[in-house]
């Protein structure tokens, strides 16, 4: 990739016509509308095109504007889409992404068959069958192109597959989750508990730690209850 293509994304001149952003605009001016573009600006050189919306505040500052105005841009217009896992995205972006990356896939491997053209590894076509879709006579061998452009996705898939292996929680990742929730899990005893097992449920590697504390808390509800029927029998008594 290309030091232009690193930071390129495609842009419709005609973006604040889109309902979302007329809605964006109206309700929050053109400072929100910048702000939408500062976010997509932000995401568009981050790993998988996705940020933690724990850096919120950070960003805010850095925009000059309130934290509470910038959330309402990631979360009241369906311009992005937040994750349970609290991270936040444009699938719009993604989308385009994907096309342009699909694009710089087939240019390698145009540039890989005419290498192997040049070098003797694959033959050219006769002047005979030269084209304007094929204006170099190169054979460009479909099957040899769609078996490269499955080994790209396979790649892919093995490093999207990679990155969403699971990963132990920071203690202020727990204690955010927590505090979003409004429950009363101690966040330091659920980490030491489970970093002591190694982050393992029963014989079994720990696969989402969220809903780990979301049973947490059901069986703390559960307690209280317990305790709550036991203290009415003892006062009827």
């Amino acid at each position: 990739m290309s030091k232009g293509e690193a930071y390129y994304f495609s842009h419709d001149a005609d973006a604040m016509n889109d309902p979302k952003c007329m809605l964006l605009i109206s309700q929050l001016g053109m400072e929100g509308y910048g702000a939408f573009w500062g976010l997509v600006e932000l995401l568009r050189v981050q790993p998988e095109y996705k940020m933690s919306i724990q850096l919120v505040p950070a960003i805010a500052a850095r925009f000059q504007m309130s934290e509470a105005k910038l959330k309402t841009v990631i979360s009241a217009f369906g311009l992005f889409q937040v994750t349970d896992d609290y991270f936040f995205y444009s699938q719009s972006l993604r989308d385009r992404m994907q096309v342009m990356l699909d694009k710089i896939d087939r240019r390698k491997i145009a540039s890989k068959v005419a290498n192997e053209v040049r070098w003797g590894k694959r033959i050219a076509l006769p002047v005979s069958e030269l084209s304007d879709s094929n204006p170099n006579g190169l054979r460009t061998d479909s099957d040899f192109i769609q078996n490269e452009m499955k080994r790209n996705e396979i790649k892919k898939k093995g490093i999207k597959k990679k990155a969403d292996a699971f990963r132990p929680p920071q203690l202020s990742e727990i204690e955010a989750y927590c505090r979003d929730r409004g429950n009363n899990v101690d966040s330091e005893k659920f980490y030491n508990f489970y970093q002591s097992k190694g982050w393992m449920v029963g014989k079994n590697k720990m696969k989402d730690w969220k809903a780990a504390v979301r049973t947490w808390e059901k069986e703390d509800k559960s307690k209280k209850q317990q305790s709550n029927e036991k203290s009415k029998q003892y006062t009827e008594l």
